[in-house]
């Protein structure tokens, strides 16, 4: 039984950004557990808690992800604000986030939802967001520095999730890449 979800990967120069960015939130005062760097991603679909992960699931997933990307134009995502979830005064997570989710990605949310609707139902959209730590303790936000960091939207995985007191360790299952002409 796994806890499992669809989400974009950091690349390098995300994840150097990333480390920077630890850096500035331990300076205005944050207290907590920084996300590994190669664990950063953007979730993008949550499919569920106890999925039996055996062949059928992982086949019936990689032809719904194969169908709902054929069209997907995979982006750039530019995340320019600093986030709180499930918001800034008591948060769970502290990270970054768009100004505005762009289109494409709500439609690649729709049809996901679409085509895998038997694994559903899902959750309301999520505002696409790159967490960067688990607070104890909520530090200054307005000490927290202007942001833009570019989060290309080129791959897509599957991730298996398993928590622990140390925190969430995803393993990627399955990848789904940019199909370029």
């Amino acid at each position: 039984m796994a806890r499992v979800f669809l989400g974009f990967p950091a690349n390098a120069l995300v994840e150097s950004n990333a480390a920077r960015l630890s850096v500035a939130l331990g300076d205005a005062e944050f207290e907590g557990r920084p996300v590994p760097v190669h664990q950063l991603h953007l979730t993008l679909l949550f499919l569920g808690d106890g999925v039996h992960l055996n062949q059928d699931f992982l086949d019936f997933v990689d032809r719904g992800v194969t169908e709902a990307t054929a069209t997907f134009p995979w982006p750039a995502l530019r995340l320019t604000r600093w986030v709180g979830l499930p918001d800034k005064w008591s948060p769970r997570a502290v990270g970054l986030g768009p100004d505005r989710p762009p289109a494409p990605l709500h439609r690649l949310y729709d049809r996901l939802a679409f085509q895998l609707h038997d694994l559903g139902p899902f959750p309301p959209k999520v505002v696409p967001h790159l967490t960067l730590m688990r607070p104890r303790r909520t530090g200054h936000w307005n000490r927290l520095p202007p942001v833009s960091v570019t989060f290309p939207l080129n791959r897509l995985v599957l991730y298996e999730s398993h928590l622990s007191r140390a925190g969430a360790l995803h393993t990627p299952l399955h990848m789904w890449s940019a199909r370029r002409p």
